[in-house]
């Protein structure tokens, strides 16, 4: 079962990258002094046990390696890994300046960490190929039931099976309908109790839309004796998708659906200020690559190398965006029109470069430094296209109470829409977006690689 199972992996990883911290210790002192002989000599040989040491203590301060499956991906994983680096070295750094240990070459410890970080994201890029490839294949799954059945219980193997790299294997629906024309049901509540033993069913999903109080109460206290996860489902269609909260008066849990993110002052600060800082950042050392994308974008075709483009923002307030222009003059002279992509003869060659790498979006730090947008938050769209959305999903007007951002989990999970179905897609990956600096550094981080890699869409 899921709690009983004890994973091998964890352990593995932990063992794989003090084998990297130890290997890059002792590349980098060749590196720099072409020898490995004084390596484990004194002074090298404190440093080295501190490294160790310091490692280890890290990692159990931090416990990177430990993520559920729902968020085991290469993003997570490097994310994670970068914040012990970081970590890491600032310790490294302390202890070296509280001892006066200015005898230690500072380019053996630079090359140690080029090549831990070297080491540690390709591991990491092949440990998630390999799990994903593992899973797929039928090996290192997980078994799951879903207890009450109806509208909403296929929504979850919907999903599994959508992912199968996940490595979650379905074995039946339960219900009291048992017996009746509804075929897909396995049993009713009588036999379940038998069949996650004899099973070994490691998840319990119950949706509470088809099962009563007392009975959901009996297969939590069965599942814990025998070491199964429940899971609840909830049905909440119509309602908000993102800013949910849960508040207790005494022992009643309350769902709070209208809360507003960053809604404390203290908070909002933090945003603000990380913003002008970062815009700030980005424009100053950044201006040089501005001045070069804007003269190339000059040169490749007719026009000005900025346009704007009225964009609605936090409560509905329009504002003007300002991007590098990726397509030719007139494009939009028959009215509004969403991109085709890498088939839309309006884009010049140069903007399709631009929008693969998120290029022609850089002007808008200029947005952020001025108030209309944050560097993190759902995508701006014109009224024309958010009048069709909220036709189709009246939800998007959530979106709204957030600061328009450059970068999105919509962005980076979708890019850019061809159709409104497309956009309200997007929405639903921007509306899952719950403010905190954490989850905004990883979003910078994955659209860095983005960028990066030339994967833009």
């Amino acid at each position: 079962m899921q709690y009983g199972r004890l994973s091998i992996l964890q352990p593995l990883s932990v063992l794989i990258d003090l084998f990297c911290l130890n290997l890059a210790f002792v590349g980098a002192y060749f590196l720099r002094y072409h020898q490995i002989e004084g390596c484990f000599s004194s002074p090298n040989l404190v440093i080295f046990w501190v490294f160790n040491i310091t490692w280890a203590l890290t990692l159990l301060a931090l416990r990177p390696s430990i993520e559920p499956r729902m968020t085991f991906n290469f993003y997570k994983l490097t994310y994670n890994f970068l914040i012990l680096l970081i970590l890491h070295a600032c310790l490294i750094a302390v202890f070296c300046v509280s001892i006066q240990a200015y005898y230690f070459s500072r380019l053996h410890l630079l090359f140690t960490y080029i090549i831990l970080f070297t080491c540690g994201i390709s591991i990491r890029a092949l440990g998630v190929l390999f799990l994903k490839q593992l899973r797929t294949s039928g090996f290192n799954l997980r078994k799951y039931i879903i207890v009450g059945y109806g509208e909403l219980s296929p929504s979850i193997v919907k999903f599994y099976n959508k992912h199968p790299e996940m490595g979650y294997q379905f074995f039946g629906y339960f219900d009291e309908k048992y017996g009746s024309d509804e075929n897909d049901i396995k049993g009713d509540f009588q036999v379940l109790r038998k069949f996650i033993v004899e099973n070994e069913i490691d998840y319990i999903y119950c949706c509470l839309s088809y099962i009563d109080n007392k009975k959901l109460q009996e297969i939590i206290d069965h599942s814990e004796l025998h070491r199964s996860q429940v899971k609840l489902l909830v049905d909440f269609t119509g309602f908000m998708k993102r800013g949910v909260s849960i508040e207790y008066h005494d022992h009643l849990p309350i769902i709070n659906l209208s809360e507003k993110p960053f809604s404390d002052f203290r908070t909002a600060i933090v945003k603000r200020s990380f913003d002008i800082i970062f815009s700030l950042i980005a424009l100053i050392l950044g201006s040089p690559l501005l001045i070069i994308l804007a003269s190339i974008t000059k040169l490749t075709s007719k026009g000005p190398a900025l346009y704007s483009q009225e964009r609605i923002g936090l409560f509905g307030k329009p504002f003007k965006i300002y991007k590098f222009r990726s397509m030719y003059l007139d494009s939009e002279k028959n009215g509004p029109a969403l991109s085709n992509g890498r088939s839309d003869s309006r884009i010049t060659p140069w903007g399709q470069i631009m929008r693969k790498t998120r290029l022609d979006e850089l002007p808008q730090f200029w947005n952020v430094l001025i108030g209309d947008m944050s560097v993190v938050g759902p995508r701006p769209e014109r009224k024309h296209f958010i009048d069709q959305i909220v036709q189709i999903a009246p939800e998007f007007i959530n979106l709204q109470q957030t600061k328009p951002g450059i970068t999105s989990i919509g962005q980076i999970k979708y890019g850019y829409a061809s159709g409104i179905n497309e956009m309200v897609e997007r929405m639903n990956y921007d509306l899952k977006y719950n403010p905190s600096f954490r989850q905004d550094m990883a979003l910078i981080f994955q659209t860095v690689l983005v960028m990066a890699l030339g994967k833009g869409k």
